[in-house]
């Protein structure tokens, strides 16, 4: 998504505009990101899990290798592509990570945190990515018509992807 130059993950919009306004690495942005969205999960009954600490000090490498792997979109048709692409292996990774309870990212252990709660699925994927999206409007993270596009579509294709899994999600809590 990131050579499609169309927009990024809300998340990725926020960690480099607090990057850029903090002056700090996008790497260290990322981990304190992540801490403080873990941090929020555990608090509403959603923990990380062994997955998530390895996630989060691989991902970052990976995209690197990849970035350089990767040729930037030349037309609006390979933008497309590439976006349409990456959309697809985001959707994908989150509904395996989330599947192997192994621990999931940052974004989707609030998700099932506030899941957890009682708040559909969907609706709570697209609470926390508009939570991104205020921040990287706030810090002036880069934004993009995939950005928005990725907002919208994430927490369906998450859902469906789960139910392709055959994965139920936690049940809420029961009131007390």
């Amino acid at each position: 998504m990131i050579q499609s130059d169309l927009g990024v993950a809300p998340i990725d919009s926020l960690i480099a505009g607090l990057a850029e306004t903090t002056n700090v690495s996008i790497g260290l942005m990322f981990i304190l990101v992540s801490i403080t969205f873990f941090s929020l999960a555990a608090a509403l009954g959603s923990y990380p899990g062994i997955g998530s600490v390895t996630g989060s000090v691989f991902i970052g490498p990976l995209i690197g290798w990849l970035l350089d792997s990767i040729e930037m979109a030349s037309s609006l048709f390979s933008q497309m592509g590439y976006f349409i692409v990456g959309l697809i292996l985001v959707a994908f990774g989150v509904c395996v990570a989330i599947s192997t309870n192994l621990g999931a990212g940052p974004s989707e252990v609030l998700m099932l945190g506030l899941h957890h709660r009682g708040v559909p699925l969907v609706v709570a994927r697209w609470l926390v990515d508009g939570v991104h999206l205020l921040g990287a409007l706030i810090f002036g993270g880069p934004l993009g018509v995939g950005t928005i596009v990725f907002l919208v579509l994430m927490a369906p294709l998450v859902k469906a992807g789960l139910r392709l899994l055959r994965f139920e999600t936690i049940a809420p809590l029961e009131s007390a």
